[in-house]
């Protein structure tokens, strides 16, 4: 009789243990599952931190993309208005030329045709 009252409190004893082992089983395991969405929440956040300063990264790059374009087609309008003012000197300076020769060649047919007249005129002379 006691030999099984004995028994019955060991078997009553490891059935405690063995639920209190359970219970330490489920709570670790329910805490477990804490950590892991906690993790797994905290990984969505800093991915999408990331994304977002990925994307804030892009957004700057494009802006100065579009700044430096900006200056690119600035400078290209400057550069296309230098050459066309270059353009424009160069021709008043080509026509300058030009007018110069040409008021050169004038006076040189009036001194040439006057030579040749005074020449002609002597000729005639000696041949008179």
């Amino acid at each position: 009789n006691n030999a099984e009252k004995k028994h019955l409190a060991e078997k009553q004893e490891l059935k405690t243990q063995q639920k209190n082992a359970e219970k330490k089983y489920l709570t670790e395991k329910q805490e477990l599952k804490i950590q892991q969405n906690n993790t797994e929440k905290q990984y969505g956040r800093e991915k999408q931190e990331l994304k977002t300063q990925l994307n804030n990264a892009e957004k700057k790059h494009l802006v100065e993309v579009q700044k430096l374009n900006e200056k690119l087609e600035q400078s290209s309008l400057e550069a296309q208005a230098i050459v066309m003012k270059l353009k424009a000197a160069l021709e008043f300076t080509v026509k300058k030329k030009d007018i110069k020769i040409q008021e050169i060649n004038k006076v040189f047919e009036k001194e040439k045709n006057e030579i040749t007249d005074r020449c002609n005129a002597e000729r005639k002379e000696k041949n008179e």
